[in-house]
Formats: C-alpha cells, structure tokens, sequence
C-alpha cells in the first residue's frame, strides 16, 4: 500500500551572508556562537497522502514547494519530524540531481537508476528505450556537462517514463525543452500520472492541477495555508 506520512516537518538551512556555509560553522564554534542564523524552507508540515491522491503544490517562488518534493524523495531530511514513504519514487525536480556531469548519457542512466534501486539486468532492459525516447542521437555518448537544459530534460524525463513506480514527484511539470519532445512527453507523463499510486506536483498553473489532481496544497514561507480537495466532474 503506497502512503505518504510527513508528521510535524521542519527544514532549517545555515545562512551564510556571503561567505561559505563551513567558514560561518567554524566561526559558530571557536566562538561559541548560540545565534547561528538559519533560514526556515519548511514550518510544521503535516500531510497523509494515500493511494489514489494526485496532489498539485500552488505557491509563489520560495513558499517551500520544491523543499516539500525533496523531503519527500529522500534528497533532503529534515532537522525535525517524522517521514514515512512506502512504495518506489521517481522523481524529475532538478535536471542534474543525481547525474555526474563528467559522465555521458549512458553512464548517467545506470547510475541514475541504481540510485533509484533497479538492478543492471532491469537496466539493461530498458536502456534502448530510453536512449530512443531521449532523442539525443550521438550526443547520448557526450559528458552530460555540454548538454543543454533540454537535453538534459530529454535524459532525465526519460529515464522516469521507461520505469514503473509507485509514487511520482514532479517539479514544475515539464518546464524546459523543445515544443515537439514537450508534446510527446507531456502524453507520456498523462499515462504516468493516471497509472502512479501517488502523485505529487509543483506547478504555478492551477488549471493544470485541476485537470490532473483531487487535491490541492497551498504553501507560502514554507508552511501549508491550506489542503483543498478537487471535485471532479
């Protein structure tokens, strides 16, 4: 059974004021500095999504939406509060989480999807596919490092639509790339969401959550100022 618990979450990060977050922590303790100023992403977070929740995050820039994502992929952890997730996670939030930028395209599909836990022989059959769905040709054999922000949307999108999972995390839906691979992976992505026991996306269009989602979450400062369910027609 696919769930999503998040119980009293807190996300604190250093704030450095120019200079470099170590520098600031060394200053904290040969001065025994109690004041060490931090920024809160995330205030008191409290969510249960179960099986069938499609959920869409509102909020202007910095209100803590992206934050939520990666606490709930495991990229973050919080310094407060309980997280529970049961069930497989593909996640598409930052185009190069996970990839090594010294590595080609091929290299960065194995690792990428190691790190999501297939194994080589699972890998292996899929490896076509995603290198078809990519696109990219002959730059699939290129350091990821001279692609371009939609190249690297090509390889990452395309690694999540070739695997199954329970739970999808999306950032901002498919925000770069060229009009023609945007079409075909925005159908694509339809049938991920429809098929996803849980899924949960950023996106500043409330129409598109509308049309995809049950519920709605609002945030702002980094905290939920309300959970709002969709009546479908």
């Amino acid at each position: 059974m696919a769930e999503i618990l998040l119980k009293n979450v807190y996300l604190d990060f250093p704030l450095s004021y120019g200079k470099s977050i170590r520098s600031e922590l060394i200053e904290k303790f040969v001065k025994k500095n109690d004041q060490f100023p931090y920024f809160s992403a995330l205030n008191n977070i409290n969510i249960n999504l179960k099986e069938g929740d499609k959920v869409g995050l509102l909020g202007p820039n910095g209100s803590g939406k992206t934050s939520l994502l990666k606490i709930i992929s495991g990229i973050y952890h919080p310094n407060n509060g309980k997280v529970f997730v049961n069930g497989t996670i593909s996640t598409l939030i930052s185009l190069t989480t996970g990839l090594d930028l010294e590595m080609d395209g091929i290299e960065n599909i194995y690792l990428t999807s190691y790190l999501r836990g297939y194994k080589k022989k699972e890998i292996d059959e899929k490896i076509t596919q995603i290198i078809d769905f990519s696109e990219l040709g002959e730059s699939i054999y290129k350091p990821t490092r001279t692609y371009s922000s939609g190249m690297l949307t090509r390889l990452a999108a395309s690694i999540i639509v070739s695997f199954h999972s329970d739970i999808l995390i999306l950032d901002e839906f498919i925000s770069t790339g060229d009009k023609q691979f945007k079409d075909k992976l925005f159908k694509y992505m339809i049938s991920k969401i429809q098929n996803s026991k849980i899924v949960v996306f950023s996106s500043h269009d409330e129409e598109l959550i509308n049309r995809f989602c049950n519920v709605k979450i609002f945030m702002e400062s980094g905290s939920i100022t309300k959970i709002e369910k969709i009546e479908k027609i």
